[in-house]
């Protein structure tokens, strides 16, 4: 990729896929890739702070069909990430990502999220990732609480 889509050193980033009958299933595990430098944007608003910032992992690869003399480029996008350099960060840095896979529209410009989004969403989407984490989603007084919290009430 050229320099200008480049915001960052990634280490050991290079696998072979391996490919797992049992599953069916083509994978690559990168059990040591390490980002080593990372270039901030400089044109940041002053209101955003370093956890709020986003960044993606561009999956590249290529598939070679044999006898064809076919190479099939494919690339994907990872889902956004948070870079910090302290675990005091790792709160801030899971809210922005919790609220980007919460609330982002489908097909959007990559990283636009609303500002601001009604309560009923903001209890489901919690729910939910209360549901995904602990196995058991939040009760209505849960809910009731962090929302009088949230909400100043």
């Amino acid at each position: 990729l050229s320099s200008s889509f480049t915001s960052g050193e990634i280490v050991n980033h290079q696998k072979a896929m391996e490919y797992n009958s049992q599953t069916g299933v083509l994978q690559c595990n990168f059990n040591y890739m390490q980002l080593r430098r990372i270039k901030r944007n400089s044109d940041r608003k002053s209101t955003e702070i370093v956890m709020e910032e986003k960044f993606t992992i561009l999956f590249r690869s290529k598939f070679t069909i044999p006898g064809d003399e076919l190479d099939i480029p494919v690339m994907c996008q990872s889902l956004p990430v948070v870079v910090i350099v302290h675990v005091t960060q790792q709160p801030a840095a899971e809210a922005t990502i919790f609220w980007d896979n919460s609330f982002a529209e489908p097909n959007r410009e990559p990283f636009v999220v609303p500002e601001v989004v009604s309560w009923p969403r903001v209890s489901e989407a919690l729910n939910h990732y209360f549901q995904t984490i602990s196995g058991r989603g939040l009760t209505p007084r849960n809910l009731d609480y962090l929302g009088r919290k949230l909400l100043g009430v």
